[in-house]
C-alpha cells in the first residue's frame, strides 16, 4: 500500500528468508513510481522472498513485513484436436518460459483430479495415461480404439520439474478413416471394385446400389451389402446396360463402421469382342470370344476327302443371337483353379501327356465337366455369375468354320504346321492313329525310333482360326452338349443341342486330337464318347449365352 510522503520504494528479494536487506544472495530493486512492480527474470516453481522499503528525503523508512512467493507457468491455452485413425493429435498455444509440457488423457472426464492416479496398463477405463516431456505444442497420441471418446489435458512444465495448472480439458473420438482411391472397372455382368487399404481396419462393407447416394440410407431398400476381407471385390449376376453406384466402408475393431468413401459408378454391357470374366475366387476364367449371330451349312459333302455317313445329310443351322466360346482349350491351370476352390466333389485328374500348367485338360469326362453343382461348369457358372456350359455340337461347327466351307478353317488341305495332330508313336488306318508328324529319330542302324508326343500349351502359337479360335483342329478332342447320333436327320436347325437319342447315352466328340490321322481334324468330323469316359486325347471348350 502507498505510503503518503514517500518519495519511492526499494524492493528486496531472495531465493531465502530475507534477515538482512545487505546479506548475500539479496537484490535491490529501486521503484521510483507507484506502488507495484514486476519481478522478472525468476524461477518457475522457485519460492522467492520479498521487502519493501519505503524512501524519504530524510532517509529510508523501517521495512515491510516479509513476503513468499513461487512464480509458476500458466495453463496452457488454445486447445484443439484432429481425430484420426486409432489416434488423436492434440495442439495447444505455447507457454512463456514453459520448460516443456506433459499431455495427460483418459477413458473418463474429469483427468486434472485423477492425474496422480497415472494407469500401469495402456488405455485403462478409468485410469489416466501421461505422455512426457513434449518438446513442442502438439503431440500424437496413438493406439487408440476408434470410436472410443477420450479426454485430454496439457500441464506446462517448469525448469524445476513442477508442473503448472491444468489447462482446460477436450474430449475427441479417433475414428476410422474412409476408404479411398476407390475404382470400378466394369464386365460381362460383373463390376470389379478396389480400394485403397485403411489401416487398421478390420474389413470393410461394400454397399452397391442402381439408385445414387448410397451413404444417405445403406438400410434402404435396393442397397446390397458385401462384407470383404480384402481391398477388391468381384460383383456378379449384375444386369448388362444398368449403371451401379459403390461405396465402401472399412469396418472397426470394435465394431461398427467408418465413413462411406466416395461415391463411383459403371455400367456392365454385353460384351461384343474378346472378353475375360472375373472368379470371385480370384484369377479369371478362360478367355472368351463372341461370335455374330448368323448361318451356316453343317456337316460335309460326300465328296469331301474323310467324308463319313455321320456327317450327312448336310443342313443349314441359322443363330438367332450371339454367343460367346472359348478362344483356347480348358487348361489344366483353369481346371486346377476350380479343384482348389471347390474342394469337395472336385475331381482331380493325374497328369496328361504334356503335364499340366497351360496344357489342355484331359483325363476328365464328360460327367465330371456338367455335374451339377460341383462340375467344373457349375461352378465357373457361380464364380463369375454368367451361365457357363459345353457347345452345342451346331455352336462348334459354326465357331470352328468361321466362315469358312472347306474342309479345314484354314482351307481343303491340312499340313503339320497348321495344326497338331498325327504325333501318334504308330500308324494304324483303321482307328484312325497316325505318326504323320512324328518324325521320329533315325538310329545307326537304319530303323527309327518314334517317341511319344503330346497336346502343346493351349495358347501355342499354331493357326487361329478367323474369329481367333486355336486348335479347333486337333490337339484334344472336345465334348459338346449333344447325344450321338449317327446322321443328322432330324438334327435341329436352330444351333440347340440334340438332347434326344434313342438307344445311347453318349455324347458327341468334336475336333480331333494330337494322334489321329488329318482326317479326324476336318470340320464336320464326329465321333460319340461314354459320358463316363477319360482320356488323354479328350478335352473341352466352354460357351456362354450372352444377355
Amino acid at each position: 500500500t502507498a505510503i503518503t510522503g514517500a518519495s519511492g520504494y526499494t524492493l528486496y528479494h531472495s531465493q531465502s528468508p530475507i534477515t538482512s536487506l545487505t546479506a548475500a544472495g539479496v537484490t535491490a530493486v529501486e521503484v521510483n513510481a507507484g506502488a507495484s512492480h514486476t519481478v522478472t527474470g525468476l524461477t518457475n516453481g522457485t519460492t522467492y522472498y520479498f521487502v519493501v522499503v519505503s524512501k524519504y528525503t530524510g532517509g529510508p523508512s523501517a521495512a515491510s513485513s516479509q513476503e513468499s512467493a513461487t512464480p509458476q507457468v500458466t495453463a496452457p491455452t488454445g486447445l484443439g484436436f484432429t481425430p484420426g485413425n486409432r489416434q488423436v493429435t492434440v495442439n495447444w498455444r505455447e507457454v512463456t518460459n514453459a520448460d516443456g509440457y506433459n499431455l495427460y488423457y483418459s477413458r473418463s472426464p474429469n483427468v486434472d483430479s485423477r492425474s496422480g492416479n497415472l494407469a500401469t496398463v495402456r488405455d485403462a477405463a478409468t485410469q489416466v495415461m501421461r505422455v512426457p516431456n513434449i518438446t513442442g505444442t502438439s503431440s500424437t497420441v496413438s493406439g487408440l480404439t476408434n470410436g472410443t471418446t477420450y479426454y485430454f489435458i496439457v500441464k506446462a512444465k517448469n525448469a524445476i520439474g513442477g508442473e503448472g495448472p491444468a489447462s482446460s480439458e477436450l474430449s475427441a473420438t479417433p475414428r476410422i478413416p474412409a476408404p479411398t482411391n476407390l475404382n470400378l472397372i466394369a464386365g460381362n455382368r460383373q463390376v470389379t471394385a478396389t480400394w485403397s487399404a485403411v489401416t487398421h481396419a478390420s474389413g470393410y462393407n461394400l454397399y452397391y446400389s442402381t439408385s445414387a447416394n448410397i451413404a444417405t440410407n445403406t438400410s434402404r431398400a435396393g442397397v446390397t451389402r458385401v462384407e470383404v476381407t480384402g481391398t477388391s471385390r468381384l460383383l456378379t449376376d449384375l444386369t448388362n446396360g444398368t449403371r451401379y453406384y459403390v461405396i465402401v466402408k472399412a469396418k472397426k475393431a470394435s465394431g461398427g463402421e467408418g465413413p462411406a468413401s466416395g461415391e463411383q459408378f459403371t455400367t456392365p454391357a454385353t460384351p461384343t469382342g474378346n472378353f475375360t470374366d472375373s472368379l470371385l475366387s480370384g484369377g479369371t476364367a478362360p478367355p472368351m470370344v463372341v461370335v455374330s449371330a448368323g448361318n451356316f451349312t453343317r456337316g460335309s459333302p460326300q465328296a469331301e476327302s474323310g467324308h463319313q455317313a455321320n456327317e450327312w445329310p448336310t443342313h443349314n443351322v441359322t443363330f438367332e443371337k450371339n454367343f460367346a466360346i472359348g478362344q483356347y482349350e480348358v487348361s489344366f491351370d483353369d481346371w486346377d483353379r476350380y479343384v482348389a476352390s471347390q474342394g469337395t466333389g472336385a475331381y482331380r485328374p493325374g497328369d496328361g501327356a504334356g503335364g499340366r500348367g497351360k496344357q489342355p485338360v484331359v483325363l476328365v469326362s464328360w460327367d465330371d465337366v456338367t455335374k451339377a453343382t460341383t462340375g467344373y461348369l457349375a461352378w465357373l457358372s457361380r464364380q463369375t455369375g454368367n451361365t457357363y456350359r459345353l457347345p452345342t455340337e451346331a455352336e462348334w461347327e459354326y465357331a470352328t468354320r468361321a466362315g469358312t466351307t472347306t474342309a479345314y478353317h484354314f482351307g481343303a488341305n491340312i499340313n503339320c504346321n497348321l495344326a497338331n495332330y498325327g504325333r501318334n508313336t504308330t500308324t494304324d488306318t483303321t482307328t484312325g492313329l497316325s505318326r504323320e508328324c512324328n518324325p521320329g529319330i533315325r538310329n545307326p542302324d537304319g530303323s527309327t525310333t518314334y517317341t511319344a508326343q503330346s497336346p502343346k500349351d493351349v495358347d501355342t502359337d499354331y493357326t487361329a482360326n478367323a474369329w481367333g479360335l486355336m486348335h479347333v483342329h486337333g490337339n484334344v478332342s472336345e465334348f459338346v452338349q449333344d447325344c450321338y447320333v449317327g446322321n443328322y436327320r432330324g438334327a435341329l436347325r436352330d444351333g440347340r443341342a440334340r438332347t434326344i437319342c434313342p438307344g445311347t447315352t453318349n455324347k458327341v466328340l468334336r475336333g480331333g486330337s494330337w494322334i489321329y490321322s488329318k482326317s479326324y481334324q476336318r470340320s464336320a468330323k464326329r465321333a460319340g464318347i461314354p459320358t463316363s469316359r477319360r482320356s488323354n486325347t479328350v478335352g473341352f471348350r466352354v460357351v456362354q449365352d450372352l444377355n
